[in-house]
């Protein structure tokens, strides 16, 4: 490895590193909050452990252990956290995690402090792609050290696949598949359209696929949102469905399938593509997995009113009207009434929306409703009575 800055070198006697996990949040008796870790120059690693207690004394020990490592293995230990230490800005400033303090201890008994805040994110430092927290995880044997980081476990393995169907046809199935292996350094994105060709894009051994990794965190895409209540009578024109499989270094695993809309894709997915494009948009060709007319489109909620928007022109303002009308979609024209006198006009719909009342794009008791769906056949000269919502 290239000593940018060598600890070792430096005839460093000591290292102490101490990880206090604590935040704003109590943490329950049993939470380890800190570790000690001792490396010295003859080979020496001491690891101490503390869980919080009861809150009233000092930490409470739970391990005091310690073990030899070769010569090599401490000279890389020592060069790996000088390397840490020269490629760390320590221009964050952060409120509400943890902290690591790092003594050094020269050959003449001086010690030196080191401070900075405890947490992963998304400028993780690296060496050959490989964060150096782990490195050092990896040397030790001790996958679940805090560090500087505090990230005990990484993403490795994503495994996304969609599906896509018209309810009414069954000639039209569109499906999509997203793999991104750290092992393997390699993303495979294949889709199969609504003509059973398949189309695969492979990319390998590109550096991003670490950072992408590493930045999305080992937990990514598990958080669910709140769960919500469909309408009964909801009856969508397209069932459109997702699977999510991911697996950390340390072998966790974690599965989640459900409808692919705004309601209950997991609470990070946005965040997801938005980090996935900005590495991969220029090299692969996304589909509708990362189209936000699709991971975040309308279903009808229990109670949710039904609103399309429509325009009177083309650089117009929208105008909201309440539609009890499933089957009206984004493109349709529709018949509806308008002004003081309820003028009924033929208008093209925007886009369709469901609100609870409370959230409705206007006051309710102000919004008209649609008349119904223009029909070019019999609506040539419409001279319906427009209603209002709440009219008999």
């Amino acid at each position: 490895m290239v000593h940018m800055f060598s600890l070792w070198d430096d005839n460093i006697r000591e290292i102490e590193i101490v990880s206090d996990a604590l935040t704003m949040v109590m943490p329950e008796p049993d939470d380890e909050v800190e570790q000690r870790l001792t490396l010295k120059r003859d080979g020496t690693v001491t690891l101490k452990r503390f869980v919080f207690g009861n809150g009233i004394n000092q930490y409470t020990e739970t391990e005091n252990r310690s073990f030899s490592v070769s010569s090599q293995k401490m000279m890389d230990l020592f060069d790996y956290i000088g390397y840490y230490l020269q490629m760390d800005s320590g221009q964050l400033l952060v409120t509400d995690v943890g902290y690591w303090n790092l003594f050094i201890t020269n050959s003449r008994g001086h010690r030196t402090p080191v401070s900075g805040p405890l947490f992963h994110n998304e400028e993780i430092i690296c060496y050959n792609e490989e964060p150096v927290c782990d490195i050092i995880r990896d040397l030790l044997g001790i996958p679940d050290l805090l560090l500087f980081d505090g990230n005990m476990d990484r993403l490795d393995f994503i495994d996304i696949e969609y599906s896509h169907k018209i309810i009414d046809s069954e000639a039209y199935s569109k499906k999509e598949r997203l793999q991104i292996d750290r092992d393997a350094k390699r993303i495979i994105y294949t889709v199969l359209d609504a003509q059973g060709r398949r189309y695969q894009q492979i990319l390998e051994d590109d550096k991003q696929i670490f950072t992408l990794l590493n930045e999305l965190g080992d937990e990514c895409l598990v958080e669910r949102q709140e769960p919500v209540t469909l309408a009964p009578d909801a009856k969508p024109a397209l069932e459109i469905s997702y699977r999510i499989d991911t697996r950390t270094k340390q072998g966790k695993t974690y599965m989640c399938e459900d409808s692919f809309d705004r309601y209950h894709i997991p609470e990070d997915w946005e965040d997801f593509v938005v980090l996935f494009k900005k590495y991969f948009e220029k090299q692969l060709r996304l589909g509708e997995l990362f189209d936000e007319t699709y991971y975040n489109r309308e279903v009808r909620l229990l109670n949710d009113y039904c609103f399309v928007i429509v325009q009177f022109s083309d650089y117009g303002r929208d105008y909201a009207y309440v539609c009890e009308d499933d089957s009206v979609k984004a493109g349709d024209w529709a018949l509806v009434p308008v002004g003081e006198f309820n003028t009924t006009e033929k208008v093209q719909v925007q886009r369709v929306e469901y609100h609870q009342p409370d959230r409705a794009p206007y006051p309710l008791h102000k919004i008209k409703k649609v008349i119904r769906k223009f029909n070019p056949a019999t609506d040539v000269a419409p001279d319906l009575e427009a209603t209002d919502i709440y009219r008999d």
